[in-house]
């Protein structure tokens, strides 16, 4: 059986699904092409739509984590800024607060000790990948699974990002 999605920019893909489900291999790729048609349909929108603000950096923080994760390339504090499109002190509190609220985690790069990486929690890759598979119209969790990661994801916004 295949399913057509349709994408956040109306993009459609055809995903194959088989009696028993998705495996988690075709789950990650999924969730990886959303991830991946969101940021365009949000780097489209910036593109033409200038001179509107329309900032919301901790979004924008989570997603190119995702992506960067998906690919296995490290992102540090200092990139945050460049990704989120705001001034590096911005940047440096949305990080701040994602990851006090929990949603991040940092480490220290133990050979230039002036730099953190910083990654997605467990809680909140999880609860990203259930976003993705339910807008991609993927229903691969039960309704308690899916209200639990729901939880998780609202919860982790309790300190959003000044800007």
């Amino acid at each position: 059986m295949h399913v057509d999605l349709s994408l956040p920019t109306n993009v459609s893909i055809s995903v194959p699904i088989p009696q028993g489900g998705l495996d988690a291999a075709a789950r990650a790729d999924v969730c990886r092409r959303v991830a991946g048609d969101i940021v365009r349909s949000r780097t489209l929108r910036h593109r033409l739509l200038t001179g509107i603000r329309l900032a919301e950096p901790n979004w924008d923080i989570l997603l190119d984590l995702y992506l960067s994760e998906r690919k296995g390339v490290r992102v540090s504090i200092c990139d945050v800024a460049f990704i989120a499109g705001v001034s590096r002190s911005t940047g440096a509190r949305c990080v701040a607060n994602l990851i006090a609220s929990g949603a991040l985690e940092g480490v220290a790069d133990e050979q230039d000790g002036r730099r953190t990486w910083i990654s997605l929690s467990r809680n909140m890759k999880a609860a990203l990948e259930v976003y993705f598979l339910q807008i991609s119209g993927v229903d691969a969790v039960s309704a308690d699974s899916s209200a639990k990661m729901k939880a998780i994801m609202f919860s982790q916004f309790e300190n959003n990002c000044p800007y």
